[in-house]
């Protein structure tokens, strides 16, 4: 985790715009899949039962980054965001076929709940991004200049006086 209060701020402040926006989306996934049941038909798995598996996906990630932030935690949070607006995007501009007992997943038109949940997963998919780059900083001082360290030599000849 990122070290100092500056850092630990940024930290927080990530976490939480992160789980409000990829929260939002699962609760509209959650709100969405309780309206249309069934979650399973006919040997198959509904969009109500991709819904819910959404909505549980993004509640493990969300509490996991909470939790712990660690890198591993953002890189789920991630997958989770990607794959929420990649499936949204997708279900609007490209004819996706029912594979085994998933459904179709067209759907060609937006609406208020399709439209907040790729908003909301876009922007969740932005801040996973900027915690996996404030994630790789180094933290703390740079090598060498920590205590404990023995301190470099002059160069021979510097600091004497000329002749």
């Amino acid at each position: 985790m990122v070290s100092g209060s500056s850092g630990g701020r940024t930290s927080g402040v990530l976490r939480l715009l992160g789980a409000v926006a990829l929260g939002y989306s699962g609760y509209l996934h959650l709100r969405l899949a309780l309206e249309r049941p069934p979650l399973l038909a006919d040997g198959g798995i509904t969009l109500s039962g991709l819904f819910l598996a959404q909505a549980a996906a993004v509640a493990v990630v969300v509490l996991w980054v909470a939790v712990r932030g660690s890198r591993a935690a953002w890189v789920g949070f991630a997958a989770v965001a990607v794959g929420s607006l990649l499936a949204v995007l997708l279900s609007v501009y490209v004819q996706i076929p029912a594979i085994g007992p998933i459904p179709s997943l067209y759907e060609p038109l937006w609406y208020f709940e399709k439209t907040w949940s790729a908003i909301s997963a876009g922007v969740a998919v932005l801040v996973a991004v900027i915690a996996l780059v404030v994630l790789r900083r180094p933290s703390g001082p740079p090598p060498g200049s920590g205590p404990g360290r023995r301190a470099r030599r002059p160069a021979r000849g510097a600091g004497r006086a000329p002749r």
